[in-house]
């Protein structure tokens, strides 16, 4: 599967009341444009969850038990970007890493992904012992 690429895209929305009396006003459009932001924020948990298709049509269930994930925000989400997740493959290996990216209408990067499944670093944990303690596997 070297070089697959999976690519999902979703309308960004509001899971709150826009009301600056709830938790996390800075998800609230009075707050928000209060601290210098065109808009009210969607929630970092909500993006992550939108982002969540992709990831298992990329790795599988599987994930969900025995992977791991680095992923850093790097702008806002307002309520109406459409935003592209899209999944590319590694060119260089068929088990991972799956680089993820989100991007807007207008092509600015929210985030960036870094995704591996567990079991498929396996084989080099078990390898750890032989350069470490090489004598162990001598005759």
């Amino acid at each position: 599967m070297p070089g697959a690429t999976i690519e999902n895209t979703v309308v960004a929305y509001l899971d709150n009341e826009d009301n600056p009396d709830i938790s996390n006003p800075i998800h609230s459009s009075e707050v928000a444009k209060a601290y210098g932001f065109t808009g009210p924020l969607v929630g970092g948990v909500t993006v992550w969850g939108w982002a969540t298709e992709t990831i298992l049509e990329a790795l599988g269930e599987d994930w969900l038990e025995e992977g791991w994930s680095e992923y850093s925000f790097r702008q806002p989400v307002y309520p109406g970007d459409i935003l592209t997740i899209r999944a590319a493959l590694n060119a260089d290996t068929s088990s991972g890493p799956w680089d993820v990216e989100m991007i807007n209408q207008s092509f600015f990067f929210f985030f960036s992904f870094l995704f591996f499944l567990l079991f498929s670093f396996f084989s080099y944990f078990l390898l750890l012992p032989l350069f470490f303690f090489p004598s162990l596997f001598s005759p």
